[in-house]
């Protein structure tokens, strides 16, 4: 009977901490924050795509520019039922006005370009009203996320949605990072965060707190450490959108080229 007790208290102890592991298996990185000098940047990755609620906005490029933009658009359309409904009306609204863009985070949508006055968006209603066949309306933009690709040039609406790759990694500010990005805003500068999942994380940490090639059983106690610390702090700076910074303000984060195979080894282990 003790017997069987035991394997039953196991057993549910194992069972949570899987449940906690699902729940807890990523973390948000803030690579830079709280500057207005990094309000403008490049990322770079293979086949990026923008992703929210398991809806997919392909952007068919290897290099994004964004930055912060602020002003006036006239909303087009935002009655797609799908993104190939949305990929035709795009096509369509193109032979109208070649500077249109995509809105993507608040479903599928098609604005103009971007006007610094709103009397500006009014003009450009007056001028195309035959053109449209659709209500137009003015919609603010106060420190949103614009993606200049080349292709479809794209504004992300909402802070959920995370820029992805095919790729392992992505590249910002010349260091490579596994995971994804997504953006958040404090203080009108934006954050560049890496939603990553522990383990990945934790691979870009050990390297830069000790040598990645010390004694393994000393790189699993420094693992344990790491993890240790960041369920401890998680979400430290959530004033900035992310759990911790990539400096020795919280732990060192060196991402993908830091990394080491015994190092990971001893984070797997």
């Amino acid at each position: 009977m003790k017997k069987t007790l035991i394997l039953m208290t196991l057993f549910l102890i194992l069972f949570s901490l899987s449940v906690f592991a699902d729940d807890s298996d990523y973390v948000d990185i803030g690579l830079s924050y709280n500057d207005v000098d990094t309000n403008i940047g490049m990322i770079y990755a293979d086949q990026m795509y923008l992703e929210q609620n398991n809806e997919i906005f392909n952007l068919y490029v290897n290099q994004v520019q964004f930055k912060v933009e602020n002003g006036y658009r006239v909303l087009l359309r935002d009655d797609f039922e799908d993104y190939p409904d949305f990929s035709q009306g795009f096509q369509d609204l193109l032979k109208i006005d070649s500077n249109i863009i995509a809105g993507f985070g608040n479903g599928y949508r098609i604005y103009s370009e971007l006007f610094k006055t709103k009397l500006s968006a009014n003009d450009y209603i007056s001028q195309n009203k035959s053109e449209f066949d659709y209500e137009m309306k003015i919609v603010e933009f106060d420190d949103t996320i614009y993606l200049k690709t080349g292709l479809i040039n794209t504004i992300i609406e909402d802070s959920d949605v995370l820029l992805k790759t095919d790729s392992t990694t992505f590249k910002y500010d010349n260091r490579n990072y596994r995971g994804d990005v997504h953006f958040s805003f404090y203080n009108h500068n934006v954050s560049v965060i890496n939603h990553i999942q522990i383990n990945d994380y934790l691979y870009g940490v050990l390297p830069a707190e000790m040598d990645k090639n010390w004694p393994l059983e000393a790189l699993k106690a420094q693992a344990v450490v790491a993890r240790t610390y960041l369920i401890k702090n998680e979400g430290m700076y959530s004033q900035y959108g992310f759990d911790l910074c990539d400096t020795s303000s919280s732990q060192v984060y060196g991402g993908y080229n830091y990394e080491g195979n015994i190092s990971n080894n001893a984070v797997d282990d």
